[in-house]
Parts: structure tokens; C-alpha cells; sequence
């Protein structure tokens, strides 16, 4: 199960365990949030076990979301994790999301 944990800098979350299939789903409401507050925001991603496109279509909404008014900055990211975001056609988001591999 997904956790999310508060983050000790600016606005943000460090997030442990999978963002796949269902905790997917309930991130959703907690990544709609994060774009209400908008500015930049950073997920701390070090403690993802599981990432699909489920997830990953979660972080691209968020991204989207910011667009004009803040960036995402992902945190922490695992090469394992790279060819997702390779795969997505993410043309227009590269403004507004930043990915710092670990």
C-alpha cells in the first residue's frame, strides 16, 4: 500500500510503496490537492517499490495540472523506472516535470 509521508521542505510528499493498479487510484485525490496548491512541487519517489501506467499517468496529470503555475519535480526516480517515462509521449510537459534519478 501506498504511503504518503509529509515533505520536510517546501510542498511536496515522499511517497513509499507502489504507485501502481489501485494505490494508483487512491493517490489520485492527495496529487488533486497537490494541484490546488500549485507552485513547485517535488515527490520524493525513493521509496516507490512499483511503478505502472497507471502511476505514471497520475504524475503526467499532476504535471499537466501545473502548467503555468509551478513544475514537478520528481525526486529520486529508479532507472528501473525510466523507460515509462521514455515510453509516454510527454511532449509539452518537459516545463513542468523534472526527473533526478537516484
Amino acid at each position: 500500500m501506498l504511503r504518503t509521508l509529509p515533505f520536510p521542505v517546501g510542498v511536496g510528499l515522499r511517497m513509499v510503496g507502489p504507485l501502481a493498479g489501485t494505490d494508483a487510484v487512491i493517490a489520485g485525490p492527495t496529487f488533486e490537492r497537490l494541484a490546488e496548491i500549485g507552485g513547485d512541487i517535488a515527490l520524493d519517489m525513493t521509496g516507490v517499490t512499483r511503478l505502472d501506467t497507471m502511476g505514471l499517468t497520475r504524475l503526467l496529470v499532476l504535471a499537466a495540472e501545473l502548467r503555468g503555475r509551478g513544475r514537478l519535480t520528481l525526486i529520486g526516480v529508479r532507472p528501473c523506472f525510466l523507460p515509462l517515462f521514455e515510453q509516454v509521449n510527454a511532449r509539452g510537459l518537459s516545463r513542468h516535470l523534472f526527473l533526478v534519478a537516484s
